[in-house]
């Protein structure tokens, strides 16, 4: 099965959902705002701890209860998810993809997940880790 966010409808869905985000405030909109602007990809999200744990929380929680599913429950999901996305995809397809223009060029996510270390600070448990290793 092909993914449908992978399709240049799904492509453009992403387009539109990102220029969504991107006109809104908050920590999701600034980085939203830097993916629109080609200094951040939505892939960033996987590697590096660009968002707050309190940004991140909803798709813990969704996560969690994803694992709390019966075998039952997650093929009945899994059956429903494939007409749900599509219907997802067009109608983020009716949505421009160019966010309203920002007030502000500066970037606002720098990239990094966190402060550079200095010699003698304690190691990171989680270096090494990709940022949501342990959701799945």
């Amino acid at each position: 099965m092909e993914n449908p966010w992978a399709t240049p409808a799904g492509v453009r869905a992403q387009q539109a959902r990102t220029a969504q985000l991107a006109a809104g405030s908050g920590e999701v909109a600034d980085f939203a705002r830097e993916v629109v602007a080609g200094r951040a990809s939505s892939r960033d999200l996987l590697c590096t701890s660009a968002l707050s744990d309190r940004a991140l929380q909803p798709v813990r929680d969704l996560v969690e209860r994803w694992h709390r599913l019966s075998p039952a429950e997650r093929a009945r999901v899994e059956a429903e998810a494939a007409t749900a996305v599509e219907d997802r995809i067009a109608a983020l397809n009716t949505l421009p993809t160019e966010p309203p223009a920002a007030e502000s060029p500066e970037p606002r996510w720098s990239g990094r997940s966190r402060p550079s270390r200095r010699p003698g600070d304690d190691p990171d448990p989680d270096e090494g880790r990709t940022f949501l290793s342990d959701a799945w």
